[in-house]
């Protein structure tokens, strides 16, 4: 049978999933998801954050090395290469990917959950895929910068890091736009 909304609840992690009882039987409750349903919990995930990095900056601030590459016959500077260090960053950095990582599984699991809402404007579909986007993204991307990291060659890595940023923002932006623009064309042209 065909679900409707009605058909819907609200899941324990703050989704609206399908419920089915026991016996198959779809368990009937009005769903309606209220602004504080969406703020909480991303208030809980950027204050996380800005703990993180507030902790991080305090004890381990970040600080400008400089490295002469090549100098000329009077000891002068003519080839430097600037970068950011900060002692002790591997363990913010490790919190600070568990944390995100762990809110992007929670809204890839949420979103695949809800995959079957059948609304006009359910974006659950297309929340999956660019979730799913990101995460190959990262996962492919962020391997190669930190080889390129290691390897201290800063133009590979600033141009992986730029090209995981945009295609991630592109993807997105893509995936959740295209499809409400080309819903309102579709339906303009029906109405007239």
């Amino acid at each position: 049978r065909t679900r409707t909304v009605r058909d819907y609840r609200r899941s324990p992690v703050g989704g609206i999933n399908p419920d089915v009882s026991h016996n198959g039987s779809s368990w009937i409750s009005p769903v309606s998801v209220k602004p504080k349903d969406v703020v909480v919990p991303m208030f809980v995930l950027l204050s996380a954050n800005i703990v993180v990095l507030a902790v991080w900056t305090a004890l381990a601030p970040l600080r400008v090395e400089t490295e002469i590459l090549a100098a000329d016959l009077f000891d002068r500077a003519v080839q430097t290469y600037d970068y950011c260090y900060s002692d002790g960053m591997l363990p913010y950095i490790i919190c600070l990917g568990v944390l995100n990582f762990a809110a992007l599984f929670l809204a890839f699991y949420e979103s695949y959950q809800a995959k079957g809402v059948p609304l006009e404007y359910s974006e659950s579909k297309y929340i999956f895929r660019a979730m799913a986007c990101m995460m190959l993204v990262c996962f492919i991307g962020i391997p190669i910068m930190v080889i390129a990291y290691m390897y201290e060659n800063p133009s590979a890595f600033v141009f992986v890091f730029t090209g995981i940023i945009f295609v991630t923002a592109s993807c997105t932006l893509l995936l959740i736009f295209v499809p409400k623009i080309r819903t309102n064309k579709a339906k303009d042209s029906s109405g007239r």
